[in-house]
């Protein structure tokens, strides 16, 4: 027996079988939909907090319409439909929009890893984000796409547990107001008319834009059977909403803590604020986990 024969087919079984829509949930889950949902909660409130919904609908929408025909035709990217019936050139020209979309995507992922880094570890904003590129490089040069694969899915666990442990932990710290006693301050609300149609817009955005995407299309055409892509649509999309559970409550107790009580000083010279100043939102969860969680749960983030 071969030496790699064994360790191939136990990466395979782990990625292919029993994470298909374990991996599929890491289309949308990641740095960016973590960070991003503690800090529409923190601004919005819940009603706010879109995203999370938006973007599992559009996993179920596309597991609808999409996945199961595609599948069956075996194309190879999102695009091939369009190619075929248009032509080499009208793909060519859409290929921009979704390569322009990857890329954006791709630094806002690099963005959240950077301000949790820069957070937890203390250094520069600029060198967490170099640093965290340079690990994705890395790791998917050596490791080649198995690497990916697998990181992702391994990724998409530890993310889960790492986000509970905080939770219990910062809801007992002193500076912590007890968010069941200010429900309203934390759901939101909707406004007027205007607002309301706002909404709307946005949810539907969030649903139907969430679709055309290659990263969602490359998990969906590489799986095994056309109904196992449109089943791991729907597992996906369940998962998807299931994990943005704990940065929303993150998002919620940071919005009920008095960071006065805490060690926070957002400009490094002293001075400390009641609540996180608008331009450092974006660093709720790791500011979460730094000052309102024990010292070796705030080192624990980073290392998962």
């Amino acid at each position: 027996m071969e030496p790699l024969v064994f360790p191939k087919a136990l990466l395979h079984y782990i990625v292919c079988l029993a994470g298909e829509p374990v991996y599929d949930n890491t289309t949308w889950v990641g740095g960016a939909y973590i960070n991003g949902t503690a800090e529409a909660l923190y601004n919005g409130g819940l009603l706010g907090c879109q995203a999370p919904v938006g973007y599992a609908l559009s996993l179920v929408m596309g597991g609808l319409l999409f996945a199961k025909k595609m599948r069956e035709e075996g194309y190879v990217t999102m695009l091939d439909p369009f190619q075929i019936k248009y032509g080499q050139r009208v793909g060519g020209l859409m290929f921009l929009p979704a390569l322009l979309g990857e890329v954006f995507w791709s630094a806002a992922i690099l963005s959240a890893l950077g301000a949790t880094l820069s957070v937890i570890l203390q250094i520069d904003m600029n060198v967490s984000v170099v640093i965290s590129a340079l690990i994705a490089i890395f790791y998917t040069f050596t490791g080649g796409l198995y690497a990916v694969a697998y990181t992702d899915v391994v990724q998409l666990f530890c993310i889960f547990v790492g986000l509970w442990v905080c939770v219990p932990a910062a809801l007992l710290s002193e500076a912590t107001r007890d968010i069941s006693r200010n429900a309203g301050d934390w759901i939101g609300e909707m406004g007027g008319f205007k607002e309301k149609w706002l909404w709307i817009d946005c949810m539907l955005l969030l649903i139907f834009g969430g679709i055309p995407w290659q990263v969602y299309f490359q998990r969906v055409l590489s799986s095994r059977t056309s109904s196992g892509a449109q089943s791991l649509s729907f597992i996906a999309g369940i998962g998807c909403l299931l994990m943005a559970i704990p940065p929303a409550l993150i998002g919620a107790i940071a919005r009920n803590t008095d960071w006065r009580m805490t060690d926070y000083s957002p400009w490094n010279n002293g001075t400390k604020v009641e609540a996180i100043p608008e331009d450092k939102r974006n660093m709720v969860v790791p500011l979460v986990f730094q000052y309102l969680t024990p010292k070796w749960d705030s080192e624990l983030y980073p290392r998962l």
